[in-house]
């Protein structure tokens, strides 16, 4: 059997090229039902072939392969966009965190200053059993019994203490373990306020006193 055109198989891998491999196919499958179709009539009135009829032949082949081709494509081409999603949408929730953690930070260093100038009680870096928070004081409408349920969940307390009309408290934990645990989990956590309804961030350092 002859093999297809020049001109043909020029065209056939610039359709691939393209990713045109759906449109390749269908043209494929036409031209060889036209082939076919034309070897019928032509084997009916003991007819030679037509130069048509060879060229069909060796594209039916063609077709055949090329429509698996055209499904790995498509699978492939859905794949990479789903990635390519996922990536976008995970990177943008690093960002997030990590925006969140800076603002948390600068919190945090903001309460520790409040605290040296107005109680005189500086702020460590190292786990102790107290700890003050921030935001959740009598101050800014934080009520002792709804505090008591927060820290209680991480540990045994020894004392709460809450100054009139100060936005922070301080409790001490009988343990260490106990303290940092809560650091550890309230530390940036949202929380409403009971009384008002009002929706608060908790800042947490370690002190010394308690």
């Amino acid at each position: 059997m002859g093999q297809p055109p020049g001109q043909a198989g020029a065209c056939l891998c610039w359709c691939l090229q393209a990713r045109l491999v759906d449109v390749c196919v269908n043209t494929v499958f036409l031209y060889v039902c036209c082939g076919v179709s034309a070897a019928q009539n032509q084997a009916e009135s003991n007819k030679e072939p037509s130069s048509s009829l060879i060229v069909a032949l060796p594209l039916a082949t063609a077709a055949a392969r090329l429509r698996p081709a055209a499904r790995y494509f498509r699978c492939q081409k859905l794949l990479l966009q789903q990635n390519t999603s996922m990536e976008t949408k995970t990177s943008e929730n690093h960002l997030e965190v990590q925006k969140m953690k800076k603002k948390v930070l600068r919190k945090q260093v903001r309460a520790q200053h409040t605290l040296m100038r107005h109680e005189g009680i500086k702020c460590v870096s190292h786990a102790t059993q107290s700890l003050v928070i921030a935001n959740a004081g009598l101050g800014n409408g934080m009520s002792r019994q709804q505090l008591l349920r927060i820290l209680e969940e991480y540990g045994a307390m020894e004392t709460l203490l809450m100054p009139p009309n100060k936005p922070y408290s301080f409790v001490k934990y009988r343990t260490t373990e106990e303290a940092k645990k809560a650091f550890n989990t309230l530390n940036g956590k949202e929380v409403t306020l009971e009384d008002c309804g009002q929706n608060i961030i908790l800042y947490i350092n370690f002190v010394e006193k308690g």
